[in-house]
């Protein structure tokens, strides 16, 4: 065996680098080319969907009068009731919240407060405030249409 000098190991070392960095490049070109070939360009797609307008479609987001996004549970209840949702409506928007929480997702008041960083008594107290002003908005409805 050979023995071989320091600027031999030197230049045998540099060769196959450069034997890596040529075949690296290589790999990344045949990828880029055939990325390239599977690509479609947006005027193709505008052109051939012109007529359609079905390029993009966007999803509807609209809430119904009878939807309530809860925000702190992400939930949305719809309620079928129209003079009920009109009058929750009404309400300030933590009161709303307190009382679909308590009464359409049986949660109970400590579990609210916890959600809303509010003691349980708290949340108990806005609960019978916010269902005694509800029940006056829905009475002074009737009232009025009679």
């Amino acid at each position: 065996m050979k023995i071989l000098s320091e600027r031999e190991i030197e230049q045998l070392f540099d060769s196959f680098c450069k034997k890596i960095l040529k075949n690296k490049a290589h790999d990344i070109f045949k990828a880029e080319k055939k990325e390239l070939e599977n690509q479609i360009s947006i005027e193709y797609l505008l052109e051939r969907h012109h007529e359609d307008n079905h390029l993009f479609s966007l999803p509807d987001y609209t809430i119904e009068a009878h939807a309530f996004p809860l925000v702190t549970v992400n939930v949305v209840i719809s309620l079928d009731n129209e003079e009920l949702a009109e009058a929750l409506w009404l309400l300030k928007e933590e009161s709303r919240e307190v009382l679909l929480l308590y009464y359409f997702l049986s949660m109970k008041d400590e579990e609210i407060g916890r959600r809303f960083s509010k003691t349980r008594q708290t949340i108990q107290k806005r609960r019978a405030s916010a269902l005694s002003k509800l029940r006056n908005i829905l009475i002074n409805k009737v009232r009025y249409e009679e």
